[in-house]
């Protein structure tokens, strides 16, 4: 079921660019960012978005290998933000910082198994921004 939800928002992500009456579709980081660190430090995830004007905003952090939604917010639900349980206790991101044009999530102890490929997602008023990162977190060097 929940697998269901998660590409039913990816799609429906998708049909939202599509409607974004003729800005930009959506601005693509097409550089990988690769973030090394050792287990149990902590990596700050930063992107650039769009001025958000109004109440319309979501964003989705995923972890594409294996499929798994992180994080989810949509401002229109006025429900709290979905962290997966993997992550729950250890992912913050300031929702405010998106009125300046950039949000940041903070991804704290890190583990082994947090190594792996994600992408994230941030739409704001119509336009959309989509960054690719890549973890590689090591043991802890004695």
């Amino acid at each position: 079921m929940l697998s269901r939800v998660f590409h039913l928002r990816v799609v429906l992500i998708g049909v939202w660019c599509l409607l974004a009456e003729g800005r930009p579709l959506l601005d693509v980081n097409n550089t990988q960012d690769v973030f090394r660190a050792e287990e149990h430090s902590n990596i700050t995830l930063t992107m650039s978005t769009v001025n958000a004007t109004s109440d319309s905003l979501q964003i989705d952090l995923m972890r594409l290998e294996p499929l798994r939604n992180v994080f989810w917010y949509d401002s229109r639900n006025d429900l709290e933000p979905f962290t997966n349980e993997k992550f729950r206790g250890r992912l913050q991101c300031d929702l405010q910082l998106v009125r300046n044009g950039w949000i940041e999530c903070l991804l704290s102890d890190l583990r082994l198994s947090d190594s792996g490929k994600y992408q994230w997602i941030v739409t704001a008023d119509g336009r959309s921004n989509l960054q690719k990162y890549q973890l590689k977190v090591r043991g802890k060097l004695k």
